[in-house]
């Protein structure tokens, strides 16, 4: 009888894991539930965006830097500020708060970092970004 090599073995167990991982299909445009917030809207798949972003306005970052102040369809909510990152757009870059928020799209739940930033231009008031679908789902547009 052959004996398999205890690294081997270790390495086959891990890529039997990670082929079993079973993945969500998303298409283009999915519901999302950010539960933290009781807020519910349509967003849009982006696998350009590092982060998911959240539509508010009037953000604030407190002077200690420490919270973040932002409405949200009228009502004002405070959230600790996890960080800030700097987004790159063709005319400008833009510094914007990130939260962290639970989230479910097709009954999978999530908890990763938000962006707050003004999306009243765009057409969804939501983005689902990379940090959101990274190991858990695969888009399909045509859905």
């Amino acid at each position: 009888m052959m004996r398999i090599p205890s690294f081997l073995t270790l390495f086959l167990s891990g890529f039997l894991m990670l082929s079993c991982r079973t993945l969500i299909t998303v298409g283009a445009v999915e519901n999302v539930l950010l539960e933290d917030l009781s807020f519910s809207a349509e967003a849009r798949t982006d696998t350009g965006a590092a982060y998911c972003s959240l539509g508010a306005d009037r953000i604030v970052v407190s002077r200690s830097g420490e919270k973040v102040f932002f409405t949200l369809n009228g009502e004002r909510y405070c959230l600790p500020l996890a960080e800030t990152v700097t987004v790159r757009r063709s005319d400008t870059d833009e510094i914007r708060p990130v939260v962290m928020l639970s989230s479910t799209v097709r009954g999978v739940s999530r908890r990763c970092g938000w962006t707050l930033s003004d999306r009243s231009r765009m057409k969804y008031p939501a983005l689902i970004g990379r940090n959101w679908l990274s190991g858990t789902a695969v888009v399909d547009v045509s859905e």
